[in-house]
């Protein structure tokens, strides 16, 4: 499927209302003015105004998406429909708002964009999209309450001698020492990190089948090794040489809502004592890398909210990234999904 070279359209802050809590606009206005500076302070670097965060694509790949031919029943609606299979482009990225070698200690991004999915999107000015976005990191939660916290979090990020001094004072003393915490728990392992094709993906905010909230994990499928890489690209290196040796294969599981005190709706925490169930897989096969389809990709946006009513997403933070994440894509001329068919 060829892409059309038309960019999307701008957010209409009047069109999110209808998604939005009371009194949130004014605020979200804020955090898209603070992102969008964010993305002209790295527009030098970066040869131009780009993402402000996942710039660095490690690579850009064709998958199948299987949905299961036996579903539970709470699982069933939207995309998931029993035996289903729909095209798919992966992007695997580093995190932060510029390129960095391969050794820099950074979260991962796992972006999926199902095509051919027809019906109505939730993103305002794009409902005629053919696409449904899952969006998730090689992290199991985010240690944010709600999206001001996680604003301050990834703006500080923008200077690494402030940023300790920029999260203390937007964050206090209990909530940076969880940040510290969590960010101990990964940067180790990624430092050490072999291939990205190694790690589980969580998208870490909760988004819907139907009427049930759930969480969603991208969690790899046992399959060869490509020798160890080296070098300041050696993950995009470990991707191309372990598709030379076979297909790569994710199995897609959920997390069903419980309660709030277990599965919180809010935030970026991790649910606790909720059961993964697979209901679908991801399948890359050999010869999926494309550089043509890269460089097409990288000039769209993987938000969320471009998918189904029956997948919108939920919480505090899924709010805030819709029309966020929009008017990121606007600023840097992102262009338009493909539609259906």
């Amino acid at each position: 499927m060829d892409i059309e070279p038309v960019t999307a359209p701008p957010p209409d802050p009047d069109a999110w209302a209808a998604h939005l809590e009371p009194g949130e606009i004014p605020v979200l206005r804020g955090y898209e003015q603070q992102i969008n500076a964010f993305q002209d302070q790295f527009a030098r670097k970066n040869g131009g105004v780009r993402r402000g965060f996942h710039v660095k694509a490690h690579a850009v790949m064709w998958a199948q998406f299987r949905v299961a031919d036996a579903l539970p029943e709470q699982a069933r609606g939207g995309v998931f429909v029993p035996g289903a299979s729909y095209n798919a482009w992966l992007r695997v990225s580093n995190g932060y708002s510029a390129r960095m070698p391969d050794w820099f200690p950074d979260l991962l991004g796992f972006s999926v964009k199902l095509l051919d999915v027809t019906g109505p999107k939730l993103v305002p000015g794009e409902e005629h999209a053919g696409t449904q976005d899952l969006l998730a990191l090689n992290v199991p939660y985010l240690p944010a309450d709600d999206a001001n916290d996680l604003v301050i979090i990834s703006l500080a990020t923008g200077n690494f001698l402030t940023a300790p001094f920029k999260v203390l004072s937007g964050l206090g003393l209990v909530k940076t020492f969880k940040l510290l915490r969590w960010a101990l728990g990964w940067l180790p392992r990624r430092l050490f990190l072999r291939s990205a094709f190694d790690q589980s993906y969580c998208g870490v905010a909760p988004i819907s089948i139907g009427s049930t909230p759930v969480k969603f994990l991208w969690r790899p499928v046992p399959g060869k090794r490509a020798p160890r890489q080296a070098g300041d690209n050696r993950l995009r290196k470990d991707i191309a040489e372990r598709l030379e040796l076979g297909e790569v294969r994710y199995d897609f599981l959920v997390q069903f809502f419980q309660d709030e005190q277990r599965t919180p709706i809010d935030g970026g925490w991790a649910w606790s004592d909720a059961p993964w169930v697979k209901l679908a897989e991801l399948v890359v096969l050999p010869g999926a890398l494309d550089m043509a389809l890269e460089a097409k990709v990288d000039g769209l946006a993987f938000n969320p909210w471009h998918g189904l009513e029956a997948h919108r997403p939920r919480g505090n933070i899924q709010r805030a990234r819709g029309p966020v994440y929009q008017a990121s894509a606007a600023h840097r001329s992102a262009g338009e999904d493909p539609v259906a068919g």
